[in-house]
């Protein structure tokens, strides 16, 4: 159930957060923030940075190796970028890590509810079937969740990151719609990245 989805990213967060805690004594801080990074990949299964890669490898007038037009330059740009902000960003995050780690999967999740919301009537197959499953009231529940546990974390500025994670994800997907042709899984695949990082980025400064 897509209302559901900020409880998957919590389970996530609460992964990420025991091995900082068992790690912490025994690693440098950097090292230590790209192993969670990778941990987080490998629970994933790497789709969600795979679909990233995917997503910017098809932009217009994307860079490739040898002129051969697939883009790939651009996607694995993207997906660098996106990793070292990540690593970055956990490394200095100091005293509000634990926090951090908890609330960006929940936040990726999240956003990934809203790509769908409404998506289907532009969408090509599998997703057109995946987003006509997001109704509002699965909407609203993920909003409640994803924002009431940022609150209870953060306190009410945990709203300005909602609100401009939210923001950011529709304008992510009016983006990667026009790239595409029409809204696709691997740019919600991609927002669930770009969601993630840009969180980590609003909750290091908050």
């Amino acid at each position: 159930m897509a209302g559901c989805f900020p409880l998957t990213g919590l389970i996530l967060g609460v992964a990420l957060l025991l091995s900082d805690r068992l790690l912490q004594p025994h690693l440098d801080s950097e090292v230590l923030s790209a192993v969670l990074v990778l941990e987080l990949a490998l629970l994933t299964g790497g789709m969600s940075l795979d679909a990233l890669r995917g997503t910017f490898a098809r932009l217009p007038g994307s860079l490739s190796f040898g002129g051969s037009g697939t883009g790939e330059t651009s996607g694995l740009l993207a997906l660098f970028f996106v990793l070292m902000l990540k690593v970055r960003t956990i490394e200095v995050a100091g005293d509000s890590r634990s926090i951090d780690l908890l609330l960006a999967p929940v936040f990726g999740r999240w956003a990934l509810v809203i790509y769908l919301y409404g998506a289907a009537a532009a969408a090509g197959e599998p997703l057109r079937s995946i987003a006509a499953g997001v109704r509002p009231l699965q909407l609203f529940l993920a909003t409640a969740i994803a924002l009431v546990l940022a609150v209870y974390l953060l306190g009410r500025g945990a709203l300005w990151i909602g609100l401009v994670v939210s923001l950011a994800t529709l304008l992510a997907r009016s983006c990667f719609g026009k790239w595409a042709g029409a809204p696709s899984l691997d740019g919600a695949g991609g927002v669930v990245e770009l969601a993630e990082t840009l969180a980590l980025l609003l909750l290091s400064v908050l």
